[in-house]
């Protein structure tokens, strides 16, 4: 007798793969990389490129350009993580109402499985999918791209007398943070008003 229910064991068993491979993925963000060693009393000290926002700015925001220049690669870095988190998610959901619709389907319609029905679930769905993976590799391209280290180097190269980058600076994200930095240069929260590219 053939197995009644909803959701097939082989799906369960993909769904919790899925789940605890986002939930591992959501705590590499939260320790920023690093593995947590409970045993450890002693302080260890932090790399350079892996500070926070409120470090950088402390260590490297000696004017307004460059604390507006942490601000920026920081908001974009954010942005990054929030379309990356957005996109697993809807993957997640798409991949499980994808795997119901179809053992659904196929066990209500065996001799329907090539009809127009299924062909308009299988382009909805991999629609669905490939939007989202296309939104999680353009956020996981965007991370690399503002990454600290590469943060870091270019404030480095500030201090030492060079420019900052001008795709960046001719920004209007970069320009609304330059105008917070010189109305109030203590200031270390996000601006009040939309950011723009």
């Amino acid at each position: 007798m053939r197995n009644k229910t909803l959701i097939p064991k082989k799906i369960w068993k993909l769904i919790a793969f899925i789940f605890f491979l986002s939930l591992s993925f959501n705590l590499s963000f939260a320790t920023g990389f690093t593995p947590v060693n409970v045993g450890d009393t002693l302080e260890q000290p932090v790399k350079e490129h892996k500070l926070t926002r409120e470090q950088f700015l402390e260590k490297y925001g000696r004017d307004d350009s460059s604390r507006a220049f942490i601000n920026f690669y920081f908001t974009k870095r954010k942005k990054s993580e929030k379309m990356i988190l957005i996109s697993l998610a809807t993957l997640i959901v798409l991949s499980i109402f994808a795997a119901v619709v179809f053992s659904n389907y196929s066990d209500r319609y065996p001799d329907r499985v090539d009809d127009y029905g299924a062909v308009s679930l299988i382009i909805f769905f991999g629609g669905g999918i490939y939007a989202a993976s296309a939104f999680l590799i353009t956020g996981i391209v965007r991370l690399m791209i503002y990454s600290r280290k590469k943060l870091l180097n270019l404030l480095k190269d500030y201090h030492a007398g060079h420019s900052f980058p001008s795709r960046i600076t001719r920004s209007r994200a970069f320009a609304k943070w330059m105008e917070v930095e010189r109305k109030n240069p203590r200031h270390r929260g996000a601006p009040k008003f939309q950011t723009y590219e």
